[in-house]
C-alpha cells in the first residue's frame, strides 16, 4: 500500500501545486487580456496581463510590483487572479485566460516533465542555506523526541508529493530516521498545529506564520526542513506557456524584470516585505514580528538549485528521472 494516504482537505493551500494537472496541450496563449493597449498620453504601449497569484508572504513580489508602480514602469497592466491550486491555475494558463501563474518548484518541474508547454520566467523567495532563516519546520507533539520516534506515525503536509513533503522526508532520513516508515497525509496548514495537539497526527511540516504560532503554543519544532534539502532553490516560481513566451517576448521580458526588481526591493527592505506582504497575507503585526520572513534576493534562478530539487524528486519517486530544464527556464 502506498504510504502516502490522502486526506480530503478543502480550503487553504500554502503554495500552488501543479502535480496532477490536466496534460492537455496548449493552443495560442493570446487572449483579450494579453494584447497591447496604448495608454493615452504615452508613446509606449501597455500590455495587460492576468497573473495567477498566491496571497502569501512568498507571493509578495507580484503585489509589490503592482502596488509600487514597477509593472507600470515596465509598460504592464497586471491583474491578480487568486487561485487555490495548480489544478485550477494551469488550465487557465494553457487556455490563455491568464498569462503567468505561480507554482512551487516541485510542481513546476513535475508539470514540465509531463510535457506541458511551460517555462519558468521568474522566482519569488529562495530557500536560505542559513538554518536560522528557514521558515518551515517539522512540528511535533510531546511524545516525539527525535526523528526515529516518527516510525509508524503520521505526519501532515500541505500536499502530497510537494516541496514541503519532500523536504520533510529528506530531512527525516538525513537526521537518521526512516521516512519510508512514516505515513504522510494532506492537511491545510492552518489546521496542522491543532491536529498535532489533538494527537490526530504525530507531526506536521508547517510554515510561517503558523510555525511560530505553533511554537508559542508549546509545540516543539523538531528541526528546520528546507535549508539542508533545497538550499538556494526558489520557493515559488512564475510560469508562462512557451507559446506566450514566443509570441509576447517584450511582455515576458518586462514581467521578468518587474519581478526581479520587486525581489530586490523586498530583500533590501524587510519593512516593505512586512508592510506589503503582511497586508496581502492578512497577518497581524504580532505575527509578522514573530515570524521568520522569506528570503528574497537579487539573483537569477539557479539551475543548479533546480537540479538539486529534481534529484530529491527522483530519490523519492515523484519524478522517474531528471529532465533537461534548458529552454524551460527563461534566459537559458
Amino acid at each position: 500500500m502506498d504510504r502516502r494516504v490522502r486526506v480530503v482537505a478543502v480550503g487553504f493551500a500554502g503554495l500552488l501545486l501543479v502535480a496532477g494537472c490536466s496534460s492537455s496541450k496548449s493552443g495560442s496563449a493570446t487572449s483579450a487580456t494579453s494584447g497591447p493597449a496604448t495608454t493615452s498620453g504615452t508613446s509606449e504601449p501597455t500590455t495587460a496581463i492576468t497573473v495567477g497569484t498566491a496571497p502569501t508572504l512568498s507571493g509578495t513580489s507580484f503585489y509589490l510590483a503592482a502596488q509600487d508602480g514597477i509593472f507600470a514602469k515596465n509598460h504592464l497592466s497586471a491583474t491578480p487572479k487568486v487561485t487555490t491550486s495548480g489544478a485550477e491555475a494551469i488550465p487557465l494558463l494553457l487556455n490563455g485566460q491568464i498569462q503567468f501563474t505561480v507554482s512551487d518548484a516541485v510542481g513546476a518541474i513535475k508539470a514540465i516533465s509531463q510535457k506541458l508547454p511551460l517555462e519558468i520566467i521568474a522566482q519569488g523567495p529562495i530557500v536560505s542555506p542559513d538554518p536560522a532563516k528557514d521558515n518551515s519546520g517539522l512540528v511535533v507533539g510531546s511524545s516525539i523526541t527525535n526523528v526515529q520516534d516518527l516510525a509508524g506515525k503520521t505526519v501532515a503536509v500541505n500536499a502530497l508529493g510537494s516541496f514541503s513533503e519532500l523536504a520533510a522526508e529528506k530531512s527525516i532520513d538525513s537526521a537518521g530516521g526512516d521516512s519510508s516508515k512514516v505515513t504522510f497525509v494532506e492537511l491545510p496548514i492552518p489546521q496542522m498545529a491543532a491536529a498535532v495537539k489533538a494527537g490526530t497526527v504525530a507531526g506536521a511540516a508547517i510554515s510561517e506564520p503558523f510555525l511560530s504560532a505553533a511554537k508559542a503554543d508549546r509545540l516543539r519544532d523538531l528541526m528546520p526542513i528546507l535549508y539542508g534539502v533545497f538550499p538556494h532553490a526558489p520557493m515559488l516560481v512564475y510560469l508562462a506557456t512557451t507559446s506566450y513566451v514566443s509570441s509576447h517576448p517584450q511582455a515576458v521580458r518586462e514581467f521578468a524584470d518587474s519581478i526581479a526588481a520587486a525581489d530586490t526591493a523586498l530583500g533590501e527592505n524587510p519593512a516593505t516585505l512586512k508592510s506589503v506582504g503582511g497586508s496581502v497575507a492578512k497577518m497581524t503585526v504580532a505575527q509578522l514580528a514573530n515570524s521568520i520572513l522569506p528570503t528574497y534576493v537579487s539573483a537569477p534562478i539557479s539551475l543548479d538549485a533546480l537540479k538539486t530539487v529534481m534529484s530529491v524528486m527522483v530519490e523519492y519517486k515523484v519524478l522517474t528521472a531528471p529532465i533537461d530544464l534548458t529552454g524551460h527556464v527563461y534566459g537559458t
